[in-house]
């Protein structure tokens, strides 16, 4: 006979849930709500109902919308709470079971419902009439490290637990006629993240269930009431337990089992001595040997009635794993692992990657590594021993995978191709009514005769092969591979036609991708619903399998095969998309379908440049050589190597007069000067010409124009090259402001560029030098107005213009480094619309003022027009310097120049904050900036009284809001006492010494902040369901009580309205940190102790 809702309700040891003395429960629910056009529907994924400590018989749930877009429809999990009296519990669980929505059963008991969460939430039905009924199971603590069986939501308390169990839990996952991967990921990584257990491994169970728990060891504020305590110094086993949730026992009985090696090695039960306030404790005692082999201490407590003294019951149990060892590997860090330039990832990654890109362009410290262990196991050697042998037993007797091998055709007498065979029919056969997909660079008549074998109809089957990289009529083959990937498409094809009739019974599309696309060969299974099912890595192709080599074939894991999996339907859709597309312009081709055909595609091959007509006739000018005049190609080389102006593959005896030979013969024997340029520029980059500059150019003004107009037309061209091969500036630099600039980290040289980009030519290289070198007022111009074309993302038809733009960037960076900006190069950069080049101004200015620092600095020479442009780039340099020493004399310039000559006598609270924004520097937080910051810039000022009190604590309190919002810290609380802690003391000081209204506003947030704090705090099983945002909570209050001590420290007046708000907020923030006791403050070293610091300092003075 089953189990009933009533025996749940009355199970005794369930009975806090259900006392009618009204104790306050919680119950949590959460519920995925899906979103078609047609309307909606909303399920219940899991809920929990368990002991709390507050009760009002109200519903509550966030208002943000946090749902996701999955096609056809938007989906998202939402956490409903109900804090509800225990008296209406049993009620509440018989309704939901008839199959009562929300708000007919909160209607029923009179429990409050918001209007938003009715109109949203109000019909859902959280279990029906067909739910089964688990019964209780001891769970235990979450912290026992027991990877097979289900345990107590909580780390450190075990737990009574039954459940409302659903009814068909697949159809939880099931939406639409099909199972959605990114859906089911969406749903585990919400109900992780809230409940702190594991719904995508062993806790997967619980979905569909409505949880019953209760938590013997627990009270109502999450406060561990069984503490046991192991003490290897004298081998004894403390075992303490408040009672104080079983009023109705007398006696309690500890059993203790301790365990080596996964094995218990000493068990022994005894009975609790009774203090007050009921109290239990208990103390084992281990013989030395075994105390120091203790791996796992379990402890199981059991509880008598006073009526029945002869059979306990369980009441709770609790398990520790200890380590018992640690392996270090220890790597030396030294200051000769700064990183290497490598373009070919630091060009291919993003802005926000610059740490990791860091990291990993850092040379390993090869010669300063070395290992350690920390512990060990002396006397139970037995397990190190073991572990190694089941280790090596592993791989001398391993577990049967999918994987293959198979040898090579000739040792192994066509073994191995006949097994390979072999396997590719079990395959195939294994998946009847399955898509298999097929990537293969070589696939052609082998693999085709394969699957023609064993192909069932109606299956579907798709290959993806390379095509060959056709070149114009002419051009020589290159590579090894060109005639064969032609020869095997063509083979391919052929076999196709051959055997349409018999390919027609199955559904089989053959692509081609463009060459370069496709390497590896892998086979990929999928169902009906799209769903990976299996694959397989494979290291030949199907034409060559075992040939020439063995042929290795790898399982592909299940969560790299979702992501291939993808890749399959992207490449697909790709291909669907294409076929619109002009054939010059298309990456994939549908070669044959079982019920259609194939297409083909030409690519373009470049050619060498002294194959180009003009050639001779420019050189013929270069070098006054008329012999060369008309020659090209063959003949060309022929004749300059008679003349000995080719040694082996340079250009030799060439002068920079050459150049001007050719600028002067503009309009005579080169008028077709655009076709001469492009030789031109050939020849400068092949040459030593270029080794400085060349008189003359600079008063040309003809030549600049053309240059200029050569240059608009070059960034108008396409590419010729696979946008997939080329690495370019990112378009963002072009959007970002000033302000962005001169408070991110990035540096002039981080857009140096040592050679010219691969799509662009010399021609080009050397217009954008020259233009920048004697007319950087038509070079900025030009390179704004192609800027207003480029979008904020990269897109494939901006290859040209990026590889241009960070050619004109990559000079002017140079001219940076170098300091070799002139005047005019310096105000073309600033009188720039585009805020990049404004910035490259800025440090070309910052080198000269340096360079010319024992002069000082002077108003006159600060090319900016407004107040606000001088303040923000005298802060700007002053943060730059503030620690260089080098530079000090500078900085000591800098700062006089601000405090007597920039800055007025009376700042208003807008230009302090335009000021302080200045110097903030990359880093942006105040605290980075001391102690220079209040040293040098903030005490002068307030001591001269030309700036409140008020109008410095506004801008020190919303950067310590910022703080303990964590809004300028990648959503992480650090503190530094030598930063926080300094920007913490300042700003409470300043707010000390504001007015008192100020100061209430102020003091009303903090008390908004704990509000926050203490919601999260508070909530049931916190600091199990998130324990990082439930520790963050803690960690905020017992800043906030740091600031509110040192508020009152400072405070001159200790009475009044705003002391006792300080002495308010102190005592909030103390009962919120009061949920971890000392010992456990004491792991957040600096924070606390800079608490106790304040606390002496407070002390000291009372």
């Amino acid at each position: 006979m089953s189990y009933k809702l009533i025996n749940l309700t009355s199970d005794r040891r369930l009975a806090r849930l259900f006392l009618s003395k009204k104790q306050p429960c919680a119950l949590q629910l959460w519920v995925l709500q899906i979103k078609t056009e047609g309307g909606g529907e909303n399920r219940v994924l899991y809920g929990r109902l368990l002991p709390y400590s507050f009760s009002n018989n109200s519903w509550s749930s966030s208002d943000r919308d946090e749902s996701q877009s999955f096609g056809s429809f938007r989906a998202s999990v939402t956490k409903l709470n109900l804090y509800i009296d225990s008296s209406l519990c049993s009620d509440f669980l018989r309704m939901i079971c008839e199959g009562m929505d929300i708000n007919t059963v909160s209607g029923v008991l009179n429990l409050n419902v918001p209007a938003k969460l009715s109109e949203k939430f109000g019909s859902t039905v959280i279990s029906d009439q067909y739910a089964t009924f688990r019964p209780v199971r001891y769970l235990l603590n979450r912290d026992a490290n027991n990877h097979n069986l289900l345990l107590s939501p909580h780390a450190k308390a075990s737990a009574l637990s039954a459940s409302i169990v659903k009814n068909d839990k697949k159809s939880l996952l099931y939406f639409s006629g099909n199972y959605y991967k990114d859906l089911t990921s969406m749903i585990v990584n919400q109900l992780n993240s809230d409940t702190g257990m594991n719904f995508g491994g062993k806790d997967i169970s619980r979905l569909g269930d409505i949880e019953l728990l209760v938590f013997p060891a627990l009270d109502n504020n999450e406060r561990n009431l069984l503490v046991v305590s192991l003490n290897k110094n004298d081998g004894t086993v403390n075992v303490r337990f408040d009672s104080s949730k079983l009023p109705g026992s007398c006696s309690y009985q500890f059993f203790l089992a301790v365990e080596n090696d996964n094995q218990i090695i000493y068990s022994k039960a005894a009975l609790a001595k009774s203090f007050d306030s009921g109290i239990f404790e208990c103390t084992f005692e281990l013989d030395d040997k075994t105390s120091e082999i203790v791996d796992s201490v379990r402890v199981d407590v059991f509880y008598f009635q006073q009526n029945n003294l002869e059979n306990g019951e369980l009441c709770c149990s609790w398990k520790c794993d200890y380590i018992r060892e640690v392996n270090l590997q220890t790597h030396v860090i030294s200051n000769n692992t700064s990183p290497v330039k490598f373009d070919w990832l630091e060009k291919n990654t993003a802005p926000q990657m610059v740490d990791r890109v860091s990291h990993v362009l850092s040379f390993s410290a090869r010669n300063h590594f070395s290992q350690s262990k920390i512990g060990g196991r002396i006397i139970d050697k037995w397990v190190p021993e073991n572990n190694s042998l089941s280790s090596l037993f592993t791989k001398l007797y391993p577990r049967k995978s999918d994987g293959r091998f198979f040898p090579r055709l000739g040792p192994s007498n066509g073994e191995g191709r006949l097994q390979f065979v072999e396997w590719f029919k079990e395959l195939v056969s294994k998946h009847k009514q399955r898509h298999i997909a097929i990537f293969d660079p070589y696939f052609e008549d082998v693999g085709l005769t394969l699957l023609l074998l064993n192909a069932f109809p109606g299956s579907e089957y798709t290959i993806f092969r390379s095509m060959p990289k056709l070149v114009e009529k002419g051009v020589p083959q290159r590579r090894k591979t060109d005639g064969l990937i032609n020869r095997g498409l063509d083979n391919l094809i052929a076999n196709c036609k051959h055997n349409e009739r018999l390919l027609r019974s199955s559904n089989v599309k053959i692509y081609g991708m463009k060459d370069g696309r496709l390497h590896d060969r892998y086979i990929l299974v999928l169902d009906s619903g799209g769903l990976p099912v299996e694959g397989f890595h494979l290291s030949n192709s199907f034409q060559k399998a075992t040939a020439n080599n063995p042929l290795l074939i790898t399982p592909i894991p299940t969560d790299v095969l979702y992501q291939t999996n993808q890749y399959v339907f992207d490449i697909i859709q790709e291909a669907n998309i294409s076929s619109d597309e002009e054939s010059n312009e298309k990456k994939i081709f549908l070669l044959f379908d079982s019920k259609n055909s194939s297409s083909e595609k030409k690519l373009y091959e470049p050619f060498d440049i002294l194959n180009k007509a003009l050639a001779g006739t420019v050189l013929s000018v270069w070098l006054k050589e008329p012999l060369l005049k008309g020659l090209c190609g063959f003949n060309l080389k022929s004749k300059m190597n008679e003349l000995g102006l080719i040694q082996g593959e340079s250009l030799h005896h060439f002068s920079k007069n050459g150049l001007l030979n050719c600028l002067n013969e503009m309009e005579g024997e080169l008028s077709d000067f655009i076709k001469a340029w492009e030789i031109i520029g050939d020849i400068l980059a092949h040459t030593i010409v270029d080794d400085s500059s060349i008189d003359g150019i600079q008063t040309d003004k003809k030549f600049l124009t053309f240059l200029l107009s050569f240059l608009t037309h070059s960034f108008k061209r396409t590419a010729m090259l696979d946008e997939q091969e080329i690495t370019v500036i990112d378009p963002i630099y072009f959007n970002m402001s000033l302000d962005n600039f001169i408070h991110s980290s990035t540096q002039t040289y981080h857009f140096h560029h040592a050679i010219k980009h691969k799509v662009i030519t010399w021609s080009e290289f050397y217009a954008v030098k020259y233009l920048w070198l004697y007319s950087p007022d038509s070079l900025l111009g030009l390179s704004e107005a192609v800027i207003k074309e480029l979008g904020e993302k990269y897109q494939p038809e901006y290859v040209i213009m990026l590889s241009l733009l960070e050619q004109v960037v990559g000079e002017i960076s140079l001219s940076v480094e170098f300091n070799t900006l002139s005047r005019e190069q310096i105000a073309s950069l600033m009188k720039s619309n585009i805020a990049m080049m404004n910035w490259f101004g800025w440090n070309g200015i910052e080198t000269q003022f340096i360079a010319e620092s024992k002069s000082g600095i002077d108003i006159e020479t600060l090319p900016f027009s407004s107040f606000s442009q001088q303040v923000q780039f005298l802060g700007w340099v002053i943060n730059r310097n503030a620690h260089d020493e080098s530079n000090s004399s500078f900085y000591k310039n800098a700062l006089n120049f601000l405090h007597t000559k920039l800055l007025p006598e009376k700042l208003s609270g807008s230009d302090f904050e335009l000021l302080i924004n200045a110097l903030r520097g990359h880093m942006h937080q105040l605290g980075w900036a001391e102690p220079w910051l209040f040293r040098d810039i903030v005490e002068p000022l307030l001591r001269e009284r030309r700036v409140s009190f008020e109008d410095v604590s506004n801008v020190w309190f919303v950067d310590f809001m910022d703080l303990l919002n964590k809004k300028r810290s990648g959503n992480a609380i650090l503190f530094s006492s030598k930063r926080e802690g300094v920007t913490t003391d300042l700003c409470s000081y300043f707010l000390a010494h504001s007015n008192p209204d100020y100061q209430k506003k102020c003091l009303k947030k903090l008390t908004q902040i704990l509000d926050k704090q203490k919601a999260i705090i508070q909530q049931p099983l916190a600091s199990t369901s998130n324990w990082s945002k439930w520790d963050d909570a803690l960690t905020i209050s017992l800043w906030v009580l740091i600031f509110a001590k040192l508020g009152k420290y400072y405070l001159e007046r200790k009475e009044g309205a705003t002391y006792q708000l300080l002495e308010s907020v102190s005592e909030y923030s103390t009962a919120l940190i009061g949920v971890r006791n000392k010992d456990e403050w004491r792991h957040h070293d600096e924070l606390f102790s800079c608490l106790e610091k304040v606390e002496k300092l407070v002390n000291s003075r009372e």
